[in-house]
């Protein structure tokens, strides 16, 4: 789970990005705090989680965060311009899993321009 980030974001008095996959307790969804979390919800990992404290097999969450194209122009555009991009004003940050690898087992190319979401 996101427990360590939630409680960071707390302790930092961080908000979500509006479009957020979910609430998060102490957080508010408003885009504009000193510090901003954005998470990523891959829906069959979720509901995968393991109910111990093991690892779970052939987890990628952790990896595709990472490798995820919208999440690396995310942080592109704050690292430029110092500006927090809602990246899930399209589709609320939800994906079917954490499929960031190809069959080649190299990291998939899928980019979408931050043009379009500059001034949501």
């Amino acid at each position: 789970t996101t427990l360590a980030a939630e409680v960071l974001g707390r302790a930092f008095n961080a908000t979500t990005v509006p479009n957020n996959p979910r609430d998060i307790y102490g957080v508010p969804r408003t885009g504009d705090g000193a510090a901003v979390l954005t998470e990523m919800l891959y829906k069959e990992e979720y509901e995968n989680l393991p109910k111990d404290d093991i690892f779970a097999d052939g987890n990628n969450v952790h990896v595709c965060l990472r490798r995820d194209p919208i999440m690396v122009d995310q942080k592109a555009e704050f690292i430029n311009t110092g500006k927090v991009v809602d990246i899930c004003a399209d589709d609320g940050c939800k994906k079917q899993n954490a499929a960031c690898f190809g069959n080649n087992g190299r990291p998939r190319r899928r980019r979408r321009r931050m043009e379009k979401r500059k001034g949501r």
